[in-house]
């Protein structure tokens, strides 16, 4: 492991106002960037990052933050504790799926966690796009 990668593991996480301005900026920026609408959810409730979320709907294509048409979100995690980032895709189950072999008790859609081969293509070049743009901002994908 890097000596970066190790002194931001042990670093205290950032709730600043600053931090939090730096990821709406940055936010800004990738929207701006990429032409794509981005959601800033700055809640660090048990995390040390805050997300940018691009809503996608069943086509890959971005739609406007909590769009009823949005099947996918895309989420990139900025941490607080350094320049790093990372990517979690939710798909929203089917409306009958039943969500028991995931543990979940209530009838309904659920967001769950989508990758490797499930992934879809625009997502997954989304994501490079994402990355490409991150790291030319001096930020490392975990």
């Amino acid at each position: 492991m890097d000596r970066g990668l190790r002194a931001a593991l042990e670093a205290d996480p950032d709730y600043s106002e600053a931090f939090t301005d730096r990821v709406a900026a940055l936010a800004r920026a990738v929207a701006d960037g990429l032409a794509v609408p981005v959601e800033h959810d700055a809640d660090m409730n048990y995390s040390a990052a805050q997300k940018m979320v691009v809503w996608l709907n069943g086509a890959g294509v971005p739609v406007e933050p909590r769009s009823p048409d949005a099947i996918y979100r895309l989420n990139t995690y900025v941490s607080s504790k350094g320049r790093y980032f990372t990517f979690l895709t939710l798909a929203l189950s089917a409306p009958g799926e039943n969500g028991r072999d995931r543990g979940l008790e209530l009838a309904g859609p659920y967001w769950v966690r989508l990758d490797g081969p499930a992934l879809p293509a625009a997502i997954e070049s989304l994501q490079r796009r994402l990355a490409s743009f991150l790291r030319s901002k001096g930020y490392t994908l975990l």
